[in-house]
């Protein structure tokens, strides 16, 4: 009977169902599960060995050299024992697939070992390829990353000199786990394309049974603010506030001056805008020129009235995108000087105005065209 039983094994002592001892686990959610696998290999040992291995029962000892008997029998079971499972450790779990499952899967499970480990072990392994069906994965829930009670994009500055802040505004766990980053260095400007990416730890969420809908999202930037960059960004109630200012400016100017009284015309404005981003410290954004034209008598006898040019320079002009909030910064109105020229009035008085259109026109635009556009309205000249 014995050698009958020996040859329907092949010729092993033993014959061991590999599946029974192989564990196979889906975890994870629905869609989105991974499988595990492991090998017992205690369990395994155990079958092979024939038994669980046992502490030495000493009770059974009669006397000391029986005592010498019952250990060194004892230490040969031990190294019997580490010796197959030892062996085991060679053995390996593949699966065809193993992430992104879900319920109803059928996974493929290969068991594989080195092909002289049943003649080592002398047994006969089956079931090495068996077939797994995935269940027990938890159905998700869909994080929209960027809904607008989840994401709050808030803007700085003005367009093109724009900053980014991306924050999560959610409320509730899991949709709080998510933070932010951009995927292209500010300084921005209004149309520009960003890429929002969602950053989060995919386990954790998958844990808490929830996935996100996207992870990155292009937006486009719409702040509330821009920098004036052409006249016709400029709202006309706004237009005429900034030209009452700087011809009361004018006026104050002229007032110290032993002058008679001038009545002045506003013959247009140049508007100045940097062309780049990269402004050195101290440049401005813009620069808005409104120019006055008055004849200047001076009151001492002696002197003839002339034709003189007068400019009041604004600088970094800020208009909301509504066309009525606006901004200008408080050491704005400032009569400019750069390129005057000298105009003796009498009594040890002089004024600084632009005698020529073309000064003014040099002095305020031309001087800066490598690093500025600009544009002349109303009735003055483009000289350049």
């Amino acid at each position: 009977m014995i050698g009958a039983a020996a040859l329907m094994l092949g010729g092993y002592a033993k014959s061991v169902t590999l599946s029974e001892f192989i564990e196979i686990k889906a975890e994870g959610a629905n869609g989105y599960g991974t499988i595990s696998r492991n090998v017992k290999e205690d369990e395994l040992t155990a079958e092979i060995y024939g038994e669980e291995l046992k502490e030495l029962d000493m009770s059974k000892m009669k006397d000391l050299s029986d005592a010498a008997d019952m250990y060194k029998e004892y230490q040969e079971e031990i190294e019997e024992y580490n010796k197959i499972k030892k062996a085991l450790d060679d053995i390996e779990v593949e699966v065809d697939k193993e992430s992104k499952l879900k319920n109803g899967d059928v996974v493929k499970v290969t068991v594989k070992f080195p092909e002289d480990l049943e003649d080592e072990l002398d047994v006969s392994f089956s079931d090495t390829e068996y077939e797994y069906t995935v269940s027990g994965l938890k159905e998700v829930k869909t994080i929209d990353a960027f809904a607008e009670d989840v994401m709050k994009i808030e803007y700085e500055g003005a367009s093109p000199e724009v900053s980014m802040n991306i924050s999560n505004v959610a409320s509730e766990s899991p949709a709080n786990m998510i933070s932010y980053s951009l995927g292209q260095e500010g300084p921005y400007k209004d149309g520009d394309q960003v890429t929002v990416q969602a950053d989060y730890d995919e386990e954790e969420l998958l844990e808490e049974g929830y996935v996100v809908k996207e992870s990155s999202k292009t937006i486009t930037v719409a702040s509330d603010y821009k920098y004036v960059a052409a006249a016709a960004d400029i709202p006309e109630d706004f237009d005429k506030k900034l030209q009452d200012q700087a011809l009361d400016t004018i006026k104050a100017y002229i007032a110290e001056k032993p002058v008679k009284n001038m009545t002045w015309t506003c013959k247009g404005k140049y508007v100045r805008a940097f062309k780049g981003t990269d402004r050195d410290y101290g440049e401005s954004q813009n620069v808005i020129y409104y120019v006055f034209n008055g004849k200047v008598k001076p009151e001492e006898k002696g002197y003839k009235a002339k034709s003189v040019n007068l400019a009041v320079r604004y600088n970094d002009v800020i208009i909301g995108k509504d066309g009525t909030s606006t901004y200008i910064p408080s050491d704005n109105a400032q009569l400019e000087d750069d390129g005057a020229e000298y105009m003796d009035v009498g009594g040890w008085n002089s004024i600084y105005c632009y005698l020529s259109e073309q000064k003014l026109f040099d002095s305020c635009i031309q001087k800066y065209t490598d690093r500025y556009s600009y544009e002349v309205t109303g009735d003055l000249k483009n000289l350049g």
